[in-house]
């Protein structure tokens, strides 16, 4: 009997540990993504096309018909890598940008079917307007994980787009500034492939102060001590010196808001036009106690016996993996 115990303690030991390295793993990264995406239709003088990576090597855009080479020039930011075209494209003409297989993976050319272009108004990019204020829990990039769901304060805020930019609403590259600078919520340790859009979205977003980090310690900072001046810009690939801003709206967050309702959110943040991030993450399931699973190791024979007798289906790991 005391070896029989002496080996369930081992086995529940074991497992546990185990379990503990599943949950704690965070590696790789998504493949080569587009904007626009392969085989997309453009207006010939918004032509570019973005990437959420540097690429890997020489770029080429080709035009398909003809097979002469386009000149282009590579643009390269923090968050995406554009290649645009030097010299004007013809409307009714294919042409491809070949490159390097990146080492994330992805495709190693992209089609863009030129149509006519599209004209350019001048015009602000429209109206933003923003939510209250909020507690609740939120998505956010972890060292141990790749995402790990913290506490926060956040404020949602959506574009109204102004109607003379309609035409345009598709080729558009979103991004959010605040105090003039670039602001970018991550909510993963592996890169999300989302180009031209926030987490939430294209024209809308989720600015967050994260009150505690991913070990449950408060944080005694957020973005801004004070107000913050927000605001929406948009390019398009093909012009990237061209903006649109929208106005800038002024907000303010703090862990410490008052929850009149004494209820705080639980809202996780999927993107609200349910696109995939694409990034994957291990759910932090904590591994049962030993004795638990010392118990489960007494019982299992027994278990086994029912489920043959009742065809049910074997219990799955308490550690799950799941794709942002």
């Amino acid at each position: 009997m005391s070896v029989r115990l002496v080996s369930i303690f081992t086995l529940a030991l074991g497992s546990t540990f185990a379990l503990e390295q599943v949950a704690e793993a965070c590696s790789g990264c998504t493949p080569q993504t587009f904007f626009p995406i392969d085989g997309s239709e453009v207006p010939a003088n918004v032509i570019g096309i973005a990437s959420q990576y540097a690429f890997d090597g020489p770029v080429s855009l080709i035009e398909v018909d003809s097979m002469v080479e386009v000149p282009v020039e590579i643009v390269d930011n923090v968050y995406e890598t554009i290649a645009v075209p030097s010299e004007a494209l013809e409307p009714g003409h294919t042409y491809q940008l070949e490159f390097p297989m990146h080492f994330c993976g992805g495709p190693t050319s992209v089609v863009v079917n030129a149509i006519e272009p599209v004209a350019l108004p001048e015009a602000e990019l429209g109206t933003l307007v923003a939510d209250e204020a909020e507690l609740g829990i939120v998505p956010a990039a972890g060292d141990a994980m790749c995402s790990v769901d913290l506490n926060a304060a956040y404020i949602d805020i959506e574009l109204e787009l102004d109607p003379a930019l309609a035409q345009l609403e598709p080729y558009l590259m979103y991004e959010t500034q605040i105090d003039g600078q670039r602001w970018v919520h991550e909510t993963s340790e592996v890169p999300s492939p989302s180009i031209g859009r926030s987490w939430r979205g294209r024209g809308r977003d989720r600015i967050v102060w994260l009150c505690e980090d991913d070990d449950g310690i408060p944080l005694e900072t957020g973005l801004s001590s004070g107000p913050m001046s927000v605001r929406m810009v948009a390019r398009l690939p093909g012009l990237p010196d061209t903006v649109y801003a929208s106005n800038e709206i002024e907000i303010e967050l703090d862990c410490e808001l008052d929850d009149t309702d004494g209820e705080t959110g639980a809202d996780t943040g999927t993107p609200a036009d349910g696109e995939s991030q694409g990034s994957c993450s291990i759910t932090n399931h904590k591994p049962p106690p030993l004795a638990t699973l010392a118990l489960l190791m007494l019982a299992l024979p027994g278990l086994r016996r029912r489920n043959q007798r009742l065809g049910s289906a074997p219990a799955t790991s308490s550690a799950t993996r799941s794709c942002r």
